[in-house]
């Protein structure tokens, strides 16, 4: 799959300090009666030193369009540091219940801490 952004076909680099050329691949591992996992591989000329914004920026709006339509965000590894910034919206009013039965099972915060996009007494990604 190559990713279609019209500033890109025309040379352009995007708004986002986005790459010139981007392209992307997508494998299905681990099927399941109720959905699949989907492995997302991304490639693109950005520099060095703004890999890491590019990346989140790229995973941002991916995860954008998938909570907007309802879809999981999970893994069949679990959640992990990387979708955690997204378990907030993704569960809705659900993320306050989460909040309560880690709090109720782990009242001294010393499990995960800063998982699931959960606060942690020991800083953010702890």
């Amino acid at each position: 799959m190559v990713v279609a952004r019209p500033d890109l076909h025309r040379g352009r680099r995007g708004d986002r300090g986005g790459p010139r050329h981007a392209a992307g691949a997508a494998h299905q591992s681990h099927a399941y009666t109720d959905g699949a996992c989907i492995y997302f591989s991304l490639r693109g000329d950005v520099e060095r030193s703004r890999r890491r914004e590019w990346y989140r920026a790229a995973w941002d709006a991916a995860n954008d369009v998938l909570i907007r339509h309802g879809a999981a965000i999970s893994h069949h590894h679990g959640v992990g540091l990387l979708r955690s910034p997204y378990m907030e919206r993704a569960l809705g009013s659900g993320f306050g219940t989460l909040a309560l039965v880690k709090q109720a099972l782990d009242p001294a915060g010393i499990m995960n801490p800063g998982k699931l996009g959960l606060p942690s007494r020991f800083g953010a990604g702890a």
